[in-house]
């Protein structure tokens, strides 16, 4: 068994130098070790990230992605693909540069958004020779679905970026989300492509900071059963938010889903807000909602944080 558990230990680091082949050696595809999250994506997304930047003009600014292409593609077609992309009723959009496409990645601080991984459009550095220090542009690797991705691609999922290499011009950065890795590989190889555009940033009443989760079932998929409530959450904030205009604070909500998805408990943890009204509804939605059953049986235990501010007319 041991020997067994080497041997895929082993398999697994050499596919992992295949996918970011750096030294032009021919490109092995090794991103099609599986096409499991085209069988069973990741529930659908609104894709606006919270990169926010103000203008010169004092309005602020967001990066929006869009759905990931349905199959992978070479990088011409991906460029291609992006440009005549015409999703939510609008077009615009184009195949994110390896700056842009670094604001998809969370939880790792050398590959977010800028981390000291040294690979940036923004900041010339675009050569291979920007992916050292050894190290530097990757985390740990773990297998948890969609742990790396804010926008909840598979770990196995790879994406093009526009960036080409400054020393390589057949090659294009691009990100994996194993490891959330920053590397390169040849245009003529396969990857999938998220576009971006940037739009005006939404002011929100509610909004909320990345969950604390503990169990079997990964952050992507509580996000969208939680989302699915956001109009009743909203409503336990505007309906007091009516008696005090100056209403506003940031409310943690503990809750324990069950082996079967049922929340079995909900309660607050921790609030800025002070009005129990709203801080008891938000615990009472949240007790409602159905979750999938975790994978194994056992429970999830999860800290939910929720911002709630008033949207200036």
């Amino acid at each position: 068994m041991k020997k067994l558990l080497f041997l895929v230990l082993l398999i697994s680091a050499f596919l992992t130098v295949l996918l970011f082949a750096d030294d032009g050696k021919t490109e092995k595809n090794a991103s099609e070790d599986t096409n499991r999250t085209q069988n069973g994506s990741a529930p659908e997304q609104d894709n606006e990230l919270e990169n926010e930047e103000s203008t010169a003009s004092g309005s602020r600014k967001t990066v929006l992605f869009s759905d990931r292409s349905p199959e992978k593609m070479t990088w011409n077609d991906a460029v291609n693909y992006c440009k005549n992309l015409s999703e939510k009723g609008s077009g615009g959009w184009h195949l994110p540069n390896i700056d842009e496409l670094r604001k998809g990645i969370i939880g790792c601080s050398k590959t977010e958004s800028g981390g000291e991984c040294r690979v940036s459009e923004k900041n010339g550095c675009l050569s291979s020779e920007c992916k050292n220090p050894k190290g530097s542009c990757s985390c740990e690797r773990i297998a948890k679905g969609s742990f790396y991705s804010a926008n909840c691609d598979e770990d196995n999922i790879a994406l093009w970026s526009s960036s080409t290499l400054s020393d390589n011009p057949d090659s294009a950065w691009g990100i994996v989300y194993y490891s959330a890795m920053v590397g390169s590989n040849k245009k003529s190889g396969k990857f999938y492509a998220r576009c971006v555009k940037e739009v005006d940033l939404k002011e929100e009443s509610v909004s909320h900071e990345t969950p604390v989760i503990m169990g079997a079932l990964n952050r992507c998929t509580i996000d969208s059963y939680v989302r699915k409530s956001v109009g009743k959450i909203r409503q336990c904030y505007e309906n007091e938010l009516a008696k005090d205009r100056k209403l506003a604070g940031r409310v943690v909500i503990n809750f324990v889903i069950s082996a079967s998805g049922d929340v079995s408990s909900a309660k607050v943890q921790r609030t800025t807000m002070g009005n129990a009204e709203v801080e008891n509804c938000v615990a009472g939605v949240i007790k409602k909602i159905k979750f999938p059953a975790p994978k194994g049986g056992g429970i999830v235990i999860v800290n939910y944080p929720f911002v709630f501010k008033k949207v200036e007319e």
